[in-house]
């Protein structure tokens, strides 16, 4: 990410340049030297990985609260959704992971095959 990229996220967050220090934990001073590009010494400011995958997971936060409270209205399931917090921060309840369903599913279908009662074909006499 670079000071351009940094500078169009928060714009899409409708966030001040306070807003958008505080929600990636740092300094007001140090997120102007990342917007910037150039730090007080005019040297190149690099921004780390840390901040611009945080960048990435605040500005998708939003989208799966939403779509998780879609799932919650129609009683859709997700199959391949991560444990995540919701736009307010609080834990999500825990799911599970596709290939855990993978194995639960294949359980459920051999359960279902011994419970199922056989149907015998008689012939008619």
């Amino acid at each position: 990410m670079n000071n351009h990229k940094l500078k169009a996220w928060r714009g899409r967050m409708g966030w001040s340049k306070t807003d958008a220090a505080k929600k990636l934990g740092v300094s007001r001073n140090q997120y102007l030297r990342y917007e910037k590009g150039i730090g007080n010494d005019e040297k190149k400011v690099k921004i780390p990985q840390t901040v611009a995958l945080a960048c990435e997971a605040l500005e998708t936060r939003p989208i799966l609260a939403n779509l998780r409270e879609m799932v919650g209205r129609y009683g859709v399931e997700i199959t391949d959704a991560t444990p995540v917090q919701d736009s307010a921060g609080d834990p999500v309840e825990e799911q599970t992971l596709p290939e855990e369903k993978k194995k639960v599913s294949k359980k459920k279908a051999q359960k279902n095959k011994e419970s199922e009662p056989s149907i015998e074909r008689s012939t008619p006499k």
